[in-house]
């Protein structure tokens, strides 16, 4: 059986949904999970000094307090399926690049467990996941080539791929 997932590295449901979906999926035998990019915010800035709340505000259009209930809620169903989401650490960023590495990756058989590296990196650490440093150290975490890595990084490789997705 094959399972296509459209996601993005910063959809935070799509994280919770992962781990839901893993946990479904636990001894099952011939499931292959194929990861397919949909930008949530394809015009968002890489190194935004936005707070995720400020950003959620600016775009659905609330109040930085309703944003902030929001991530209390996420951060409560993330909890429920053994994940940690830090609100106060996430960083809004464009993925772009982060979705073009995750294509590389599913050549190598490395797709699965370089979008969950993201995720956690994104929702538990902070990391921008625009930051070709940080996708180069967290695509070798999984054992993804350093080289491969920043080739792809320093192409438009892959470009057409995430945008076909959205199609």
């Amino acid at each position: 059986m094959k399972i296509e997932i459209f996601t993005d590295i910063c959809c935070p449901y799509c994280y919770v949904g992962m781990a839901s979906m893993e946990a479904v999926l636990q001894g099952v035998d011939g499931v292959e999970v194929i990861y397919k990019s949909y930008e949530l915010s394809p015009g968002a800035v890489a190194g935004s000094k936005d707070s995720v709340y400020e950003a959620m505000a600016k775009k659905q259009n609330c109040s930085i307090m309703d944003a902030m209930e929001y991530y209390r809620q996420l951060e409560k169903a993330a909890e429920k399926v053994g994940l940690k989401v830090d609100s106060g650490m996430i960083t809004p960023t464009n993925t772009f690049d982060a979705l073009r590495l995750s294509h590389l990756a599913k050549n190598f058989g490395l797709q699965a467990p370089l979008v969950k590296r993201l995720f956690e990196a994104h929702f538990a650490e902070g990391v921008d996941v625009a930051d070709h440093g940080e996708l180069v150290r967290i695509a070798t975490e999984v054992g993804m080539d350093e080289g491969a890595a920043r080739q792809l990084l320093e192409s438009s490789d892959y470009r057409e791929e995430v945008i076909g997705d959205h199609a």
